[in-house]
C-alpha cells in the first residue's frame, strides 16, 4: 500500500508560524526560555508545528488513510478553521480553496480577522492578536485543553490507521456515498476516536483518583496501587501515539512540544548542560509539578509548623487538610528559595 506524503513534505503556513514566531522571542513569563538562556533555542510555535505536520499525513494526498480524511473534516468543522477568502499579504483578490488539507493548515495557524482588517488597511496589530482563538500555535494554546486535544486525537488517527490500516471491519465508502458536503464518519474513525476517548478518559481518572489521595508523597500500598494504575493508563495511551527522538535536544524545545502533543517522547545531547535544561524542563515538572493533599501533621511534618501557620492566616487550611498544593514542585521551589534567602 502506497504511503501518501505528510502535511510537511506539502505545505506549511509558514508567515503564521512565523509571526508568532517572532512574539515567542518576546514572552518572558512561563516560557522555556526563562529556565536557562540556550544559544540555539528554537521558537516554540515553529517546534510545535514541525512537530504536528510530520506525524499526520497530507488529507488531499490520494493515498491518505479515509480515516484521517474524515477526522479532519469532522473535528475541523468549526467556522474558525475554514481558510481564508482573501489571502493576506496579496495584491489581489485571492480566495483559498476549502480543502481540508487548507482546514488543518488553518488549524495550525491562522491570522485572525482583526488582522487581516488591519493589514488592509495599513494598520498594525499587536503580537498577540495577530493569530486567532483556536490555533495550535499560538502561545494561549500551550495550555489549552480543548485544543491540545484536537491536536492529539488527529495524530492519534493518522498513527493507528496507517499502523492498523486497511482495518478488518472498514468498508471504505464510494465517492457517490462520501459526498462532499455532509460529514460521514466510518466504523474505523468512530472506533479510533471511541479508542481515544477511552484513554484519555482513563488517565485523567487515574490522576483524579491518586491526587485527591491525602499524603501521597507517604510509600504506602495504596499509593503505589494507584500510582501504577496512573502509570498503566498513560502506558496504554502512549502506545498507540507516535514515538518522537531528538537525538540533539539541547534546550528541549522539540521534545517538549512533542510531549504536549501527546507523543512518547525522547531526548538526547552529549552536553551536560543541554541535559540538566532538558530535566529541568521537561522530566521534573511532569514527575513532580502535580498536585498534592497533605494532612496537618505530614504538612508540619515536611514543611515546619511556622510554614502551617501562614497558611492558616492566609486562609487557605482545607476542611480535613492542611493544604492542597496545585503543584507541588512550584510550592516547594517557592518555599526552599524563600527558606534560603532567609
Amino acid at each position: 500500500m502506497q504511503q501518501p506524503k505528510y502535511l510537511i513534505e506539502v505545505a506549511m503556513p509558514i508567515r503564521e508560524v512565523s509571526a508568532e514566531s517572532v512574539r515567542d522571542k518576546s514572552i518572558r513569563h512561563g516560557h522555556i526560555s526563562t529556565l536557562h538562556l540556550w544559544w540555539a533555542r528554537r521558537p516554540l510555535p515553529v517546534c510545535r508545528a514541525v512537530v504536528f505536520a510530520s506525524l499526520v499525513p497530507d488529507p488531499d494526498d490520494p493515498h491518505c488513510p479515509e480515516a484521517f480524511r474524515e477526522a479532519v473534516q469532522t473535528l475541523l468543522a468549526n467556522p474558525c478553521y475554514k481558510p481564508y477568502a482573501d489571502v493576506p499579504f496579496t495584491t489581489s483578490l485571492d480566495p483559498l480553496a476549502d480543502t481540508l488539507r487548507n482546514r488543518l493548515l488553518a488549524f495550525i495557524g491562522k491570522f485572525s480577522d482583526q488582522f487581516v482588517a488591519n493589514e488592509r488597511a495599513g494598520r498594525t496589530t499587536a503580537p498577540k492578536e495577530m493569530l486567532a482563538p483556536g490555533s495550535l500555535i499560538k502561545w494561549e494554546s500551550r495550555t489549552d485543553e480543548p485544543i491540545l486535544t484536537l491536536a492529539r486525537k488527529l495524530i492519534f488517527v493518522a498513527h493507528n490507521s496507517r499502523v492498523n490500516s486497511p482495518s478488518p471491519f472498514f468498508k471504505r465508502p464510494a465517492d457517490a456515498e462520501r459526498g462532499s458536503g455532509a460529514v460521514r464518519r466510518s466504523d474505523e474513525v468512530e472506533t479510533l476516536l471511541a479508542d481515544f476517548d477511552q484513554l484519555h478518559s482513563a488517565i485523567r481518572e487515574a490522576e483524579k483518583t491518586l491526587y485527591q489521595t491525602p499524603d501521597r508523597h507517604l510509600d504506602t500500598l495504596d499509593v503505589q496501587t494507584k500510582e501504577t494504575a496512573l502509570q498503566t493508563a498513560i502506558g496504554a495511551f502512549l502506545d498507540r501515539m507516535p514515538r518522537v527522538f531528538d537525538p540533539f535536544a539541547g534546550g528541549g524545545a522539540i521534545p517538549l512540544e512533542a510531549a504536549r502533543l501527546g507523543c512518547r517522547t525522547y531526548g538526547n545531547d552529549i552536553n551536560p548542560v543541554a541535559h540538566i535544561i532538558q530535566r529541568g524542563s521537561l522530566e521534573f515538572p511532569q514527575r513532580y509539578g502535580k498536585p498534592a493533599l497533605f494532612s496537618k501533621t505530614e504538612f508540619e511534618q515536611t514543611y515546619g509548623p511556622d510554614a502551617y501557620q501562614t497558611l492558616v492566616t492566609a486562609g487557605q487550611v482545607l476542611d480535613g487538610a492542611a493544604y492542597k498544593l496545585k503543584n507541588r514542585l512550584s510550592f516547594d521551589v517557592g518555599f526552599y528559595a524563600r527558606k534560603l534567602l532567609k
